[in-house]
């Protein structure tokens, strides 16, 4: 489950609980509920304290190891069984988990500090280079392929503000580049990126500014095999994966709906549709969302203010809602259920969230947590993998 910069693999595992998710029966429920005890392996990603001094972590009964330093950039891939990471100095190494044997993918591009991430079958990876911005796509072997890179235009200084030159300038002029986003996977083929798909005609420009850019405002979905670059007419997000379906959510930057997607059933010659992403059917309850791992069900959780959060369980197969225990906890505000911010134990009974820089794991059976790691630094959870 493309914003981070240092690695955490955290070891832990839950106690054995029903795997289809407990029911609130309307017991009596503590003030302050146990939370789940801590075994298995937990990978999520820290900064560490300044810029390029994350790190990969290992933390088992408590003690915490550094696997590697000089970590900026990494991603679990979906089967669990590999670690891709990038350091400082521009090295890209995928780590077997099995073995522990690690690789140099040699791909000659400095990458970005918060952007990689594995296509669902573990073949390629996607990154920003740090450089020139673009995005780009490298299979394990380092064959690298340029997806999209930013556009560039000289505005001019005019009446009307800062426009694209018709004629030499008289005046003052800029520069201005354009921003390309971290793609995200639809599936093997097909990459969701943000992009300027043209640049304005009339542009404004802070001159306190050194370093403007235009931001995206076209979502795209490059298919790459063959290549083709897809713009969707409105903007939308892919915020997580699970199998074979995606999350999609649709609307503006606070406001919006939520929807499971099975991209197989979207050919390449649909991508341009406007409502592909937000399928009748597939629209979820109003709440914060994330799958669960291996039954691909999706978790609910109220966003209102209190220790107490209503949580649910939808079941995509049937449509149907399932009541949990609510969530605790005390500070008032429940957990973000940020695009990479959660995973979940492989029994589908508890689930790790990165929230406020910490690492916490909570019990679907209590609605009660554990405090499992953070420096204040954590921002992303790769996976939670078996023992």
């Amino acid at each position: 489950m493309s914003r981070w910069v240092g690695v955490l693999a955290v070891v832990l595992v839950i106690a054995a609980c029903a795997p289809a998710g407990p029911v609130d029966t309307g017991d009596p429920i503590p003030s302050n509920p146990p939370g789940p005890k801590l075994t298995g392996r937990l990978l999520a990603f820290d900064q560490g304290p300044e810029a390029g001094e994350g790190r990969v972590v290992e933390v088992r009964d408590g003690a915490t190891a550094t696997v590697a330093d000089g970590v900026i950039a990494a991603d679990l891939s979906q089967d669990g069984r590999q670690l891709a990471y990038a350091r400082e100095d521009g090295t890209l190494v995928r780590r077997d988990l099995a073995s522990g044997a690690e690789a140099t993918i040699p791909v000659n591009v400095l990458l970005s500090n918060d952007c990689l991430s594995w296509s669902p079958d573990g073949t390629r990876l996607a990154f920003l280079g740090r450089v020139d911005n673009a995005l780009y796509v490298t299979t394990v072997d380092g064959v690298v392929t340029r997806v999209d890179q930013p556009k560039q235009e000289r505005y001019v200084q005019s009446a009307e503000g800062y426009i694209l030159p018709r004629a030499d300038p008289a005046g003052g002029s800029v520069i201005l580049f354009s921003v390309v986003a971290c793609g995200r996977w639809l599936d093997d083929n097909r990459l969701v990126f943000d992009r300027v798909a043209t640049m304005p005609g009339t542009v404004v420009v802070d001159e306190d500014e050194p370093t403007q850019q235009v931001l995206a405002d076209t979502t795209t979905v490059a298919v790459l095999d063959p290549p083709r670059l897809v713009d969707s007419p409105g903007q939308w997000r892919l915020e997580d994966r699970c199998g074979d379906r995606v999350m999609t959510f649709v609307g503006g930057e606070t406001s919006g709906d939520r929807y499971v997607v099975e991209p197989s059933a979207i050919g390449d010659d649909e991508l341009g549709d406007a409502g592909w992403p937000a399928p009748g059917g597939g629209r979820l309850p109003s709440a914060r969302a994330a799958f669960v791992d291996g039954s691909c069900d999706v978790l609910l959780l109220s966003g209102a203010a209190g220790e107490w959060h209503t949580t649910s369980r939808y079941v995509v197969d049937t449509g149907r809602t399932e009541k949990l225990r609510p969530t605790f906890d005390d500070d008032h505000n429940p957990p973000l259920l940020e695009p990479d911010s959660v995973a979940f134990n492989p029994e589908g009974t508890a689930w790790a969230v990165a929230d406020g820089g910490a690492l916490f794991v909570f019990d679907l059976e209590t609605g009660g947590s554990t405090f499992a790691s953070g420096t204040g630094k954590v921002s992303k959870v790769l996976g939670w993998l078996p023992s």
